[in-house]
């Protein structure tokens, strides 16, 4: 499965690039690392909103040629205008090797985290206890047959659609599948499923995050040392929180990380019709992505107008800021009605779930702490370095309300008791906080060369504070893939799965089958009868044996697990069977025998 590995990866970072690229040119980032940041954020905006607007009125699959050949002309017309051509010279001219070693520190990363896509064939993986990643693919394929208030066909026969409810229709509770979106369109270009294609594109997605932090970056004249920017590439990049939201399968926070961290950056430039435009793009984005993050991006970027107001900007200023930032939504709200109502409703939905069930969800409160503390440490080393600055005073209040901002989450979570929501805040503020450690220890290594005196000490305990980061960041990094490849072995949708699948349809395609046992109940619960197709029964014994289907099969199945014909079982990676004597087919590690089950 390489090839269709290489295909989502490479498309979900080129895509976006090479159309974001042209649009950020056009609103005036045209120099520098930060102009790249800005365009992986306002390319991948880009597509995540037009993937959502088309399927509210037409299936991705039947739209998928247009949309093809709309985005290739596009790109043509754009990269013929040579200001975009020159300004692309330019940024290899100063940024080479500073873009060759991102881009080398990218494919290390995509190796490490889909290793058991790339040497043990796998189709589809999950690298955690999370299972999620069923209800992204399952959306995407929803998304290449039905229209957004399409009718939601599924039965106890064929169930998988039946969690789609929860994300598209008039009665949808999350309506906000702007990743699954582009997942369900690269799908459909290649015109295979998209579970092939789902890990690699979660990767570029929260690559294209990582690269988003370059906004971050301060502006700097000529060429750059490589060898100074070496380590800002890695904690970009390589930042373990950042990692193990594809590690967990969190797609649509994944997939629009990139556009909350350009908007947030956007508080380091002067407001301008284009800004104006950029923060349309995405807070569209987010409501078309993954809404939860704009509560968060944008309380950063109010906070951020208030300590300017502080340092001195002034009453009017405030006020003018703070309208704009109010005008911003709202004609985001107009131009995008759709995805307006779906952040609407997924407000109440967050709302409600997080009252309900604060004390059942469980996860890492702390999780964000170490980096915000880090953060917190660089900011206070690179403080008055940032004051003679031309923008240091609208520097030091944006980095200051990431911190206060992430620090009023975090006590509420705490407040609330609340673990899981500690959990999802890291998160939500990851590419927020390393783009704190990122500006400031970019000024500790521009320093180092030249430092006064009375600095120099200063920047030495920031070159002490780095270097940790550094070394803690790739320890946890190692530690955290090694443990995603145990928990793959056990969460894997394999070739022979699919094989199996054919063979039934072939065979027994009106018979029952039972699931029998299998490494992950949970999980191969709901991937089984997405994969093979057919009629699965269960033996609820064992709690939700169908996965994210079984709410809706324990009331809704017509067949029982004791009429099952066949028995489909699925051996443990490290104990494989041979083919048994009962078996009437058997692929690999998947079996299906002439047992019958029954209950006592």
């Amino acid at each position: 499965m390489v090839g269709e590995f290489l295909y989502a990866w490479l498309a979900g970072l080129l895509l976006p690039l090479s159309i974001g690229w042209p649009i950020a040119v056009w609103l005036g980032y045209r120099e520098g690392l930060r102009a790249f940041g800005m365009a992986a954020a306002i390319g991948l905006s880009v597509l995540l909103i037009v993937c959502r607007a088309v399927q509210v009125w037409f299936p991705i699959g039947q739209a998928t040629f247009y949309m093809g050949a709309g985005y290739a002309v596009l790109l043509v017309a754009c990269w013929l205008i040579r200001d975009v051509r020159h300004k692309a010279k330019s940024l290899i001219q100063k940024h080479g090797s500073d873009l060759a070693l991102l881009g080398l520190v990218m494919a290390v990363l995509a190796v490490a985290l889909n290793a058991p896509l790339l040497f043990k064939g796998v189709i589809q993986f999950e690298g955690s206890r999370n299972a999620d990643s069923f209800t992204f693919v399952n959306n995407a394929r929803y998304m290449l047959g039905h229209a957004f208030y399409g009718a939601p066909d599924f039965s106890p026969d064929h169930p998988i659609f039946t969690i789609a409810r929860s994300y598209f229709g008039d009665g949808a509770i999350q309506p906000r599948p702007g990743g699954e979106g582009f997942l369900a369109w690269l799908s459909g270009l290649w015109g295979a499923d998209p579970m092939y294609f789902y890990n690699g594109l979660q990767t570029a997605g929260i690559l294209l995050g990582g690269l988003s932090v370059l906004v971050f970056v301060p502006m700097s004249p000529g060429k750059s040392s490589s060898l100074a920017f070496a380590p800002l590439a890695a904690l970009a990049l390589g930042c373990p929180t950042l990692l193990f939201v594809a590690i967990n399968s969190n797609f649509a926070n994944g997939m629009t990380l990139a556009a909350g961290t350009a908007y947030v950056g956007l508080g380091l430039v002067e407001r301008t019709r284009a800004s104006f435009i950029a923060a349309l793009v995405f807070l569209g984005c987010l409501m078309s992505g993954y809404s939860e993050l704009m509560v968060f991006v944008g309380l950063i970027r109010f906070l951020s107008v208030v300590g300017e107001g502080f340092s001195g900007s002034g009453i009017r200023s405030f006020l003018r800021e703070t309208g704009m930032l109010l005008l911003e939504v709202l004609v985001a709200c107009l131009l995008l009605p759709w995805a307006a109502k779906a952040t609407f409703v997924d407000y109440v939905t967050t709302l409600g779930i997080s009252h309900a069930n604060a004390s059942d969800q469980v996860g890492n409160m702390y999780a964000g702490v170490p980096l915000a503390v880090a953060a917190l440490a660089f900011l206070w080393i690179v403080w008055r370095d940032l004051g003679p600055r031309p923008d240091g005073s609208r520097t030091r209040a944006l980095l200051v309300s990431v911190l206060v901002a992430f620090g009023l989450a975090q006590l509420l979570m705490m407040a609330r008791g609340y673990s899981y929501g500690g959990f999802k805040i890291s998160e939500y503020f990851v590419t927020s906080l390393v783009g704190v450690v990122v500006a400031c220890a970019a000024v500790v290594l521009a320093k180092r060369a030249s430092d006064r005196p009375e600095r120099k000490s200063w920047h030495q305990a920031g070159g002490a504070v780095l270097a940790i980061l550094l070394a803690v960041a790739c320890f946890q990094d190692v530690r955290m893939i090694k443990r995603s490849w145990e928990f793959a072995n056990d969460r894997q949708v394999m070739p022979d799965l699919v094989v199996m699948g054919q063979w039934m349809r072939t065979h027994v395609k009106d018979d029952l089958i039972a699931m029998g046992p299998s490494p992950s109940s949970f999980y191969y619960g709901h991937w089984v009868p997405y994969v093979t197709d057919m009629h699965m029964v269960y033996d609820w014994r064992g709690g939700d044996a169908a996965g994210y289907l079984s709410p809706y099969l324990k009331l809704a199945e017509t067949h029982h697990y004791a009429d099952a014909t066949w028995m489909l079982s699925i051996d443990d990676i490290a104990n494989p069977r041979v083919r048994q004597a009962s078996d009437i087919a058997a692929f690999g590690r998947v079996h299906l025998s002439r047992a019958v089950p029954t209950l006592p």
